[in-house]
């Protein structure tokens, strides 16, 4: 699209053998092309936005291009100049408009757009003589893009000539090694964790001064834990696709013959077994996306695979800029990190004291933090919360002889 004096003007590049455009829909404002990407089975959208700068017209610019997404759908990727912000952080020294936030907010949401966490720069647009700056570029994906390529990392680059930084639109898995270990409170579902529980916590034999003692011990029971899931997850997820093996089978048969009545009985049974495991898979993915809200018995699996990828999007450091340069190595990322928190760490001689007579009495404490902190008093046990006195293990902690 050519320029309008020294504003406008839009250019799209791409590699044929990776992206094939099959479609263009083309204004002032935005160059739309759908086509396939190689790899991906439903169409992509690629749409290039240059925003105006009078409310009326951006306006008239998100409905144009809600229309368009709703009648095409597909797979959209939103990128370029939108001439908008959507909160008053993303402007500095410069003129905030309410209204065209608010039309551009609603545009985000109506469409099914999600603004992806930008890193680099925290503005996009420098005006060096006033200085001032904003943050007018970006990317905006749908959910389906990033179900399909979650390790979506977005980086406003440094400028040159240009008033505005060139944003980079990357998908690369970087090793940051094993995740951290994370407690599930489906594992007290299952019938061998109590027995890996009570042994690993009543083998314990350490030494020290009380906090030191109770950090040991439950390094200990975690250690105890981390072995027994490595085993027992595998043989949960074989068992789970045998089933459905077996289930698939007999639906299959079932279609060309009739079933006895012990092909019925695993039939039956077999269908009871996947629920109940599959209850388990949904209790991971709701404590996992965090949701306080989730009501019980929820399986939309897929809305909480989208809050999971989307907490790892917000919660990864994809790179730092160190000495004035951009660093994605995960080995120096951690390090750099990990020597960060040091500067807060608290000698020996320092640490605040963990002192007690009554360990009853501190659970019994603990449990009302829980209740009060999860913001539902009428419901001690609500979803993610244990009630720990009413637990099979709570009288394995208090009448611990250490």
């Amino acid at each position: 699209m050519n320029a309008t004096g020294r504003s406008g003007g839009l250019l799209k590049l791409w590699d044929n053998r990776l992206f094939s455009s099959n479609e263009v829909i083309s204004s002032h404002n935005f160059l739309i092309n759908i086509g396939t990407w190689n790899g991906i089975q439903e169409k992509v959208v690629f749409a290039n936005i240059y925003g105006p700068q009078s409310v009326t017209e951006k306006a008239a610019l998100w409905e144009k291009l809600k229309g368009i997404k709703q009648e095409k759908g597909g797979l959209w990727i939103t990128l370029g100049d939108f001439n908008v912000v959507w909160g008053l952080e993303e402007r500095f020294n410069s003129i905030f408009c309410s209204r065209s936030a608010r039309d551009f907010n609603c545009f985000i949401h109506e469409a099914g757009l999600i603004d992806v966490k930008m890193g680099g720069h925290k503005f996009t647009y420098f005006r060096n003589v006033e200085v001032k700056m904003s943050k007018l570029d970006r990317f905006l994906v749908c959910q389906n893009f990033l179900d399909l390529i979650p390790n979506v990392t977005i980086t406003a680059l440094p400028k040159e000539i240009s008033d505005h930084c060139p944003i980079l639109l990357t998908s690369s898995w970087c090793d940051f090694g094993p995740p951290l270990f994370k407690f599930f409170n489906s594992w007290m579902l299952r019938e061998d964790f109590e027995c890996v529980f009570i042994a690993s916590w009543n083998t314990f034999r350490g030494f020290g001064i009380p906090d030191l003692y109770l950090l040991a011990k439950l390094k200990w029971v975690k250690e105890g834990l981390k072995k027994w899931r490595a085993t027992t997850f595998p043989k949960e997820e074989a068992d789970l696709m045998n089933l459905k093996d077996v289930v698939h089978k007999l639906d299959i048969e079932v279609e060309s013959r009739m079933l006895s009545d012990e092909e019925i009985e695993i039939r039956c049974r077999g269908y009871k077994e996947i629920i109940e495991k599959e209850k388990i898979v949904v209790l991971d993915l709701r404590q996992k996306s965090r949701i306080k809200w989730a009501v019980e018995g929820d399986k939309n699996t897929r809305f909480f695979h989208g809050y999971v990828n989307k907490n790892n999007q917000k919660n990864r450091i994809n790179s730092l800029l160190l000495n004035g340069e951009w660093c994605t190595d995960p080995l120096i990322i951690k390090t750099v990190t990990t020597q960060n928190f040091h500067l807060y760490e608290q000698y020996l001689f320092n640490r605040s004291q963990f002192s007690f007579s009554d360990f009853q009495t501190f659970l019994n404490k603990f449990v009302y933090i829980r209740v009060y902190v999860s913001g539902d008093i009428r419901r001690v046990d609500a979803p993610g919360f244990v009630k720990l006195e009413h637990s099979k293990f709570y009288n394995v902690i208090v009448q611990s002889p250490e």
